[in-house]
């Protein structure tokens, strides 16, 4: 695949956009994926629908800086392997192959 980034880019955008209509329609409906516990009683005086309390590892967000370094590492490494790829065939001679 030569155009590796630019389908994972596209990708990343496509999702961006479904995320957005999802939300949208989540506050349409005034539905909250997830609230502290002690606040869960006076959002559903304000009509509110509370789906879940908030987990203990909500607050890590070392894991998506982590994930983020990743996805950046795999498309600089993707992107070097391709470049090398090309710079090795624009250097071999073309090869003579007559049937």
């Amino acid at each position: 695949m030569s155009n590796r980034g630019l389908l994972i880019a596209s990708g990343f955008v496509a999702g961006e956009a479904l995320m957005g209509i999802c939300l949208a329609i989540l506050v349409a409906l005034k539905v909250k994926l997830f609230a502290a516990a002690d606040a869960v009683a006076g959002l559903e005086e304000q009509g509110y629908s509370v789906l879940a309390t908030t987990p203990d590892w909500f607050g890590w967000k070392w894991l998506g800086a982590m994930v983020i370094v990743g996805l950046a590492a795999y498309l600089i490494m993707g992107s070097l392997k391709a470049l090398r790829d090309r710079g090795e065939q624009e250097a071999s001679p073309p090869s003579d192959e007559t049937s």
